[in-house]
């Protein structure tokens, strides 16, 4: 009896871990940039009042509460996002998008961009090149 108990210990333990790794994720640390400084010179970006944003398939595509990018004073804007993965996302799919005050949200392709969403693939031979737990 003491066998049998040990033996179905095992199996449920071993099931348990089999199902963990199934649904295993890695986190990948993606830097998006985009340069704005075409639409700033035409009139199509004000810093002053829009947010340029990232949106995507990792973000529900969410717009105001979309992650933010930063100015790099030089017309690009950039933000590093520690992005889960998982059987369900084996490639990103995004936009960048600009936030006005009021909510109103001018996605990408308003400015003469295609309209088919950005893609990122992950390979599988993404390294922690920083040592932070997170793939690059």
């Amino acid at each position: 009896m003491l066998k049998t108990t040990n033996y179905r210990i095992l199996s449920v333990l071993f099931l348990l871990f089999s199902v963990t790794n199934l649904y295993a994720q890695d986190t990948y640390e993606v830097t998006f940039t985009v340069d704005l400084s075409v639409q700033e010179e035409v009139g199509l970006f004000n810093a002053s009042n829009q947010t340029p944003r990232i949106t995507g398939n990792f973000t529900g595509w969410a717009t105001t509460d979309a992650p933010s990018l930063t100015s790099n004073s030089d017309g690009s804007w950039t933000t590093t996002l520690d992005v889960p993965t998982d059987t369900s996302i084996s490639k990103l799919e995004y936009k960048f998008i600009l936030t006005n005050p009021d909510g109103y949200v001018f996605w990408e392709y308003a400015f003469g961009t295609p309209t088919l969403n950005r893609e990122y693939a992950f390979t599988g031979n993404e390294t922690d090149s920083d040592s932070n737990g997170k793939k690059e």
